[in-house]
């Protein structure tokens, strides 16, 4: 073969060589192309998801009220007080209403539900769990001979019902000599705003109010 025909066969090699190239530049770029579109479209998704997390359809959130949402507990109406020893009061005739400590101690009242002559009063409506415990200790004395049994009860007052109504209560006979006797009542009610709780036994006389963890009262929000 003369070198002519050398020169071509050589030229006809570098094109089939430049067409393989130029086809494998082209599968490249559209593979880069489907790459980049599959980006895309998979960070569009993840912003679209996002936004409907963040807010909802139909729902909107300013700043001001997604920096208060961690902070709502903290207003939720509660209370706990402590036994506070005074001079017996009876509220329907029958039982007595005990007086409460309010801010010393283990006691607090916190989200405006207060404490105010011998009551919680409820700032706004909702369901509550309202909770009291009362302990009672005594001697088997000639004074006491006539008292077989004592009563615990948690009242509430509304201005829409004249009468007291009962929401929880429980009575324990006596037995020994000295004797001792805890009652522990508790549960969820409806109440509405400007109801007031108060707690009822049936001998004051025979409350301890020795310690903060022996008699107590309370409610709060759900």
């Amino acid at each position: 073969m003369d070198v002519k025909g050398e020169d071509a066969v050589a030229m006809m090699g570098q094109a089939g060589e430049l067409q393989l190239q130029g086809a494998r530049w082209k599968r490249t770029r559209l593979l880069l192309a489907c790459c980049v579109s599959c980006c895309f479209l998979l960070a569009a998704l993840s912003v679209y998801l996002l936004l409907q997390h963040v807010a909802p359809k139909g729902e909107t959130q300013t700043d001001s009220e997604m920096l208060r949402q961690p902070f709502d507990t903290a207003d939720k109406p509660r209370a706990h007080l402590t036994a506070k020893e005074t001079l017996p009061d009876k509220i329907d005739g029958q039982y007595f209403a005990l007086q409460w400590e309010d801010k010393n101690g283990l006691a607090f009242t916190k989200g405006s539900l207060n404490y105010q002559n011998r009551a919680l009063t409820i700032p706004r409506k909702g369901d509550y769990f309202v909770y009291s415990q009362v302990s009672f200790r005594g001697t088997r004395s000639n004074k006491l001979k006539n008292i077989t049994h004592i009563t615990h009860i948690i009242t509430k007052l509304t201005s829409s019902y004249p009468d007291p109504t009962q929401l929880l209560s429980s009575t324990r006979s006596i037995n020994g000599d000295p004797w001792h006797v805890a009652i522990y009542l508790g549960a969820v009610f409806h109440l509405e705003q400007g109801d007031r709780i108060v707690v009822n036994v049936s001998s004051v006389n025979q409350v301890d109010f020795t310690n903060d963890h022996k008699t107590y009262f309370g409610a709060f929000l759900l």
